[in-house]
C-alpha cells in the first residue's frame, strides 16, 4: 500500500511474497548497428565483434527468462507453503525504492493488521511502531 506521510514523503508498505527478493538487472542495449553484411573480409570481422557482443546479451536474456519461469512454478509452492504450514509473511517498508525496514509475520490477517498499523504510524509522521505497539 501506498502511503503519504505529513512531510509530503511517499513510503510503500507491502507484503513480500517470495522468501526472496527479485533483483531487477539493467540489460544493456546493443552499442553498434551492424548493416548490410557480406562476404568481404570486414563483414567477417564485423561478424565475428558482433557475435561477440550479442552472445553475452542472448545468455543473459535467457538466464532472466529461466528466473521468470522459476518464479512462475515457485509461487504457488511458496503460497501454498505459507498457508498450509505457517511460514511467516515478510513486511517491507520503502521509500524511494530503498528497503528501510522488514519484519517477519505469521499469518495472513497478522501480516494485514500490522501492515495497517506500520502504515498509520508512517501516515501521522511516526516512525515504524514496535510489535505489538498499538497506535491511535
Amino acid at each position: 500500500m501506498k502511503v503519504v506521510a505529513a512531510d509530503d514523503s511517499t513510503w510503500r508498505v507491502r507484503r513480500r511474497w517470495l522468501p526472496w527478493r527479485r533483483r531487477v538487472r539493467d540489460v544493456p542495449d546493443s552499442p553498434i548497428d551492424i548493416g548490410p553484411v557480406g562476404d568481404d573480409p570486414i563483414s567477417i570481422v564485423l561478424m565475428v565483434i558482433a557475435l561477440v557482443m550479442f552472445v553475452p546479451a542472448f545468455v543473459v536474456l535467457i538466464v532472466l527468462v529461466g528466473e521468470l519461469l522459476l518464479l512462475f512454478v515457485l509461487l504457488p509452492l511458496v503460497v501454498l507453503g505459507r498457508g498450509l504450514f505457517g511460514v511467516p509473511w515478510t513486511i517491507e517498508v520503502r521509500r524511494e525504492r530503498r528497503l528501510l525496514y522488514t519484519e517477519r509475520i505469521r499469518g495472513w490477517s497478522n501480516a494485514s493488521r500490522r501492515m495497517d498499523d506500520v502504515a498509520t504510524a508512517l501516515r501521522l509522521g511516526h516512525a515504524v511502531p514496535a510489535r505489538g505497539e498499538a497506535t491511535a
